[in-house]
């Protein structure tokens, strides 16, 4: 088995509207992901690469929120990802860098955290 969900649903929504005789849109997109439950090589006691800081892939969701609003060729849009700040454990490794065998450092790898901000775009 690789690690990794074992099944994802996606699912997106948006609403298309005129404000002020502009076209307005609001956004939402939501992604989850199905916890890991099989035994990989790290986490199964019976392999010799087993390691005690290995664990499985959680449970996993994912928002993100866009409003925004189109005039002429220019759309302005504020949006908020990972809207909850959600910050699983996807992958943990272990610094065995060198010969030597590395050092105890552990690496967990997740989401970037939850980022809101303008985009602006022209289109020509």
């Amino acid at each position: 088995h690789l690690a990794g969900s074992p099944w994802k649903l996606a699912l997106f929504s948006q609403l298309s509207f005129l404000l002020r005789d502009r076209s307005a849109y609001l956004r939402a997109d939501y992604q989850y992901n199905a916890r890991q439950s099989d035994l990989i090589a790290n986490t199964n006691p019976l392999n010799g690469s087993y390691a005690l800081w290995a664990s499985t892939v959680p449970a996993q969701t994912f928002v993100s929120l866009r409003a925004g609003m189109r005039v002429r060729r220019f759309d302005l849009s504020l949006f908020a990802q990972n809207l909850f700040d959600t910050r699983p454990a996807l992958t943990v490794n272990q610094d065995v860098g060198s010969p030597s065998g590395g050092t105890p450092l552990l690496y967990v790898i997740t989401w970037p955290p939850r980022s809101i901000g303008l985009t602006l775009t022209y289109r020509y």
